[in-house]
């Protein structure tokens, strides 16, 4: 009997020692980087004001990390395997403030972690940003993003700039590579519209 309860206990110690050891699938984490502006752009007619980007705040589901695919015309799954290597919106909101740095509309542009004094704030809505793999469709990469410029040298936090944009790109390619590469093309695009709809706007053409 002690050979049996023996023989036992050691058949569980390997079952255990063996799960233990199994590999698990490995994340695949993937950064976000928007292409800068034009020289011509950037070189172009500039605002004295100084711009603070507020966090770029995503609608549910799209906030989280993992990657978010439409597989039905009402059906969405996420991908647990791969996905963001930070929040999207810490991504986004380096990405938007860089980008309209680089721009030149204003004179300073600064995220809002910084305590610096400023006249205009940027803030961000993203109420969709997925990967749209529905059969029958071509594979598509979904963005779609609210801006709203903020007047607060006067304390009256007016808004004078408020423009919805919506980029649905197809995505070349296979994998999670091709999808993140297809989401900065949307976003590169998003901002280049943004730059220019603001050099036209009193938000740049208004300023002192």
């Amino acid at each position: 009997m002690r050979a049996l309860l023996t023989t036992v206990s050691c058949l569980i110690l390997c079952v255990g020692c063996g799960s233990l050891n199994k590999p698990y699938p490995e994340k695949n984490l993937h950064a976000l980087h928007v292409a800068s502006p034009s020289t011509d752009a950037a070189s172009a007619t500039q605002s004295k004001m100084v711009l603070r980007v507020d966090r770029v705040i995503l609608a549910e589901p799209y906030s989280a990390t993992t990657f978010i695919y439409q597989v039905g015309d009402s059906t969405f799954k996420s991908d647990y395997y791969n996905g963001f290597v930070a929040p999207p919106s810490r991504l986004l909101t380096g990405e938007v403030t860089g980008y309209l740095a680089r721009a030149g509309l204003f004179r300073v542009v600064f995220s809002g972690e910084s305590e610096a004094e400023f006249q205009f704030s940027l803030e961000s809505n993203v109420t969709s940003m997925y990967g749209d793999y529905r059969e029958g469709h071509q594979p598509a990469a979904v963005v779609t993003v609210r801006f709203f410029v903020i007047d607060q040298a006067k304390e009256n936090f007016a808004v004078i700039f408020d423009k919805t944009y919506s980029q649905t790109t197809p995505i070349e390619g296979e994998g999670t590579d091709a999808l993140i590469k297809t989401y900065e093309t949307c976003w590169t695009n998003v901002l280049t519209q943004l730059a220019g709809d603001l050099r036209n706007s009193a938000v740049v053409t208004g300023g002192p």
